[in-house]
Protein backbone atom coordinates (compact mmCIF):
# COMPACT_ATOMS: atom_id res chain seq x y z
CA UNK A 1 0.00 0.00 0.00
CA UNK A 2 1.32 3.43 -1.09
CA UNK A 3 0.81 6.03 1.51
CA UNK A 4 0.72 9.59 0.03
CA UNK A 5 0.84 13.29 1.43
CA UNK A 6 -3.01 13.25 1.68
CA UNK A 7 -2.99 10.44 3.69
CA UNK A 8 -0.24 11.45 6.38
CA UNK A 9 -2.42 14.57 6.93
CA UNK A 10 -5.26 12.62 7.77
CA UNK A 11 -3.52 10.37 10.30
CA UNK A 12 -1.89 13.26 11.94
CA UNK A 13 -4.95 13.37 14.46
CA UNK A 14 -5.34 9.64 15.05
CA UNK A 15 -2.23 9.91 16.96
CA UNK A 16 -0.65 7.17 14.70
CA UNK A 17 2.35 5.76 16.18
CA UNK A 18 4.44 6.11 13.53
CA UNK A 19 4.61 4.93 9.37
CA UNK A 20 7.33 3.70 7.23
CA UNK A 21 9.06 3.49 3.93
CA UNK A 22 10.63 0.61 1.94
CA UNK A 23 14.33 1.08 2.52
CA UNK A 24 14.90 0.95 -0.65
CA UNK A 25 13.51 4.30 -2.08
CA UNK A 26 16.27 7.38 -3.28
CA UNK A 27 17.36 10.29 -1.00
CA UNK A 28 14.97 12.59 -2.19
CA UNK A 29 11.54 10.82 -1.82
CA UNK A 30 12.72 9.31 1.55
CA UNK A 31 13.82 12.88 3.00
CA UNK A 32 10.73 14.59 1.57
CA UNK A 33 8.60 12.09 3.34
CA UNK A 34 9.83 12.80 6.29
CA UNK A 35 9.57 16.35 5.98
CA UNK A 36 5.85 16.60 5.45
CA UNK A 37 4.59 13.93 7.36
CA UNK A 38 5.12 15.35 11.42
CA UNK A 39 4.27 11.38 11.96
CA UNK A 40 7.71 9.57 13.04
CA UNK A 41 8.92 7.73 10.32
CA UNK A 42 10.73 4.29 10.55
CA UNK A 43 13.30 3.01 8.26
CA UNK A 44 15.93 -0.02 8.40
CA UNK A 45 14.43 -3.21 8.11
CA UNK A 46 16.14 -4.23 5.17
CA UNK A 47 19.11 -2.02 5.74
CA UNK A 48 22.21 -3.86 5.78
CA UNK A 49 24.76 -1.80 8.10
CA UNK A 50 25.26 1.06 10.14
CA UNK A 51 26.48 3.14 7.16
CA UNK A 52 22.83 2.87 5.40
CA UNK A 53 21.32 3.83 8.57
CA UNK A 54 23.57 6.93 8.70
CA UNK A 55 22.38 8.44 5.77
CA UNK A 56 18.95 7.91 6.54
CA UNK A 57 19.71 9.74 9.79
CA UNK A 58 21.96 12.43 8.16
CA UNK A 59 18.97 13.33 6.00
CA UNK A 60 16.46 13.68 8.88
CA UNK A 61 14.53 10.94 7.25
CA UNK A 62 14.42 8.22 10.10
CA UNK A 63 12.94 8.47 13.74
CA UNK A 64 12.29 5.22 14.87
CA UNK A 65 15.61 2.63 13.39
CA UNK A 66 14.40 -0.60 13.03
CA UNK A 67 17.24 -2.71 12.40
CA UNK A 68 17.03 -6.50 11.56
CA UNK A 69 19.64 -8.68 13.27
CA UNK A 70 19.54 -10.96 10.26
CA UNK A 71 20.47 -8.70 7.85
CA UNK A 72 22.74 -6.11 9.73
CA UNK A 73 25.18 -8.90 10.18
CA UNK A 74 24.32 -9.57 14.26
CA UNK A 75 23.99 -8.80 17.34
CA UNK A 76 26.81 -6.11 17.51
CA UNK A 77 26.34 -4.51 13.85
CA UNK A 78 22.20 -3.60 15.42
CA UNK A 79 24.22 -2.50 18.42
CA UNK A 80 26.21 -0.03 16.56
CA UNK A 81 23.27 1.36 14.88
CA UNK A 82 21.12 1.18 17.86
CA UNK A 83 24.15 3.97 19.84
CA UNK A 84 23.92 5.43 16.00
CA UNK A 85 19.96 6.44 16.24
CA UNK A 86 20.47 7.68 19.87
CA UNK A 87 23.10 10.30 18.52
CA UNK A 88 20.43 11.13 16.63
CA UNK A 89 17.74 11.33 19.26
CA UNK A 90 15.56 8.49 17.44
CA UNK A 91 14.00 6.01 19.04
CA UNK A 92 14.98 1.93 18.10
CA UNK A 93 12.14 -1.01 17.69
CA UNK A 94 14.27 -3.83 17.04
CA UNK A 95 12.63 -5.56 13.57
CA UNK A 96 11.30 -9.02 14.97
CA UNK A 97 10.48 -11.40 12.05
CA UNK A 98 11.81 -15.10 12.71
CA UNK A 99 12.35 -17.51 15.33
CA UNK A 100 12.22 -17.38 19.29
CA UNK A 101 15.87 -17.72 18.47
CA UNK A 102 15.81 -13.84 17.30
CA UNK A 103 13.13 -12.70 19.71
CA UNK A 104 15.27 -13.79 22.59
CA UNK A 105 18.29 -11.95 21.30
CA UNK A 106 16.35 -8.84 20.45
CA UNK A 107 15.09 -8.75 23.77
CA UNK A 108 18.65 -8.48 24.85
CA UNK A 109 19.21 -6.08 22.91
CA UNK A 110 16.50 -3.67 23.48
CA UNK A 111 17.00 -4.43 27.45
CA UNK A 112 20.81 -2.69 27.08
CA UNK A 113 20.20 0.45 24.97
CA UNK A 114 18.57 3.62 26.10
CA UNK A 115 16.40 5.23 23.51
CA UNK A 116 14.22 1.41 23.26
CA UNK A 117 10.87 2.33 22.16
CA UNK A 118 8.74 -0.42 22.00
CA UNK A 119 9.22 -4.57 21.14
CA UNK A 120 7.56 -5.88 18.22
CA UNK A 121 5.54 -8.88 18.07
CA UNK A 122 5.36 -10.74 14.84
CA UNK A 123 2.60 -14.10 15.07
CA UNK A 124 5.19 -15.89 12.60
CA UNK A 125 6.93 -16.62 15.78
CA UNK A 126 3.96 -18.67 16.66
CA UNK A 127 4.15 -20.99 13.91
CA UNK A 128 4.87 -24.54 14.31
CA UNK A 129 7.96 -24.43 12.67
CA UNK A 130 9.32 -21.53 13.83
CA UNK A 131 8.60 -22.96 17.71
CA UNK A 132 10.50 -26.23 16.56
CA UNK A 133 13.68 -24.26 15.79
CA UNK A 134 14.47 -23.39 19.12
CA UNK A 135 14.52 -24.72 22.86
CA UNK A 136 12.33 -22.11 24.56
CA UNK A 137 9.42 -19.76 23.27
CA UNK A 138 9.31 -16.73 25.13
CA UNK A 139 5.86 -14.76 25.04
CA UNK A 140 4.55 -11.21 26.01
CA UNK A 141 2.37 -11.17 29.33
CA UNK A 142 -0.11 -8.63 29.68
CA UNK A 143 1.87 -6.92 26.71
CA UNK A 144 5.15 -7.19 28.30
CA UNK A 145 8.11 -9.43 28.08
CA UNK A 146 10.16 -10.64 30.59
CA UNK A 147 14.24 -10.14 29.87
CA UNK A 148 15.57 -13.79 29.31
CA UNK A 149 17.93 -14.47 31.98
CA UNK A 150 19.84 -17.75 30.78
CA UNK A 151 22.88 -17.74 29.64
CA UNK A 152 24.21 -16.32 26.07
CA UNK A 153 21.41 -14.83 24.36
CA UNK A 154 19.02 -17.30 26.47
CA UNK A 155 17.69 -19.07 23.58
CA UNK A 156 19.57 -22.24 21.69
CA UNK A 157 19.27 -24.01 18.78
CA UNK A 158 16.50 -27.26 19.47
CA UNK A 159 17.62 -30.68 18.95
CA UNK A 160 15.04 -30.81 16.20
CA UNK A 161 16.57 -28.40 13.73
CA UNK A 162 20.03 -29.62 14.48
CA UNK A 163 18.84 -33.54 13.48
CA UNK A 164 17.06 -31.34 10.46
CA UNK A 165 20.20 -29.21 9.03
CA UNK A 166 22.36 -30.18 6.40
CA UNK A 167 26.12 -30.66 7.90
CA UNK A 168 28.62 -29.39 5.97
CA UNK A 169 32.70 -29.51 6.85
CA UNK A 170 34.94 -27.14 5.25
CA UNK A 171 38.71 -27.71 5.13
CA UNK A 172 40.53 -30.52 7.09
Amino acid sequence: MKITKVDCLLLRPLDEGWTGTPDGIGRELRTKGASFQRIPHECGERICGRWQCNRCFQEGAVQVAQPDLGNCGGITEVKKICDLAYIYESSVQVHVCGSPLVTAASLHVEAAIPNFQIHEYNVNTMLPEMLKCAKYNYQPVGGYYEIPELPGISNEISDWAYGESEIATIGG
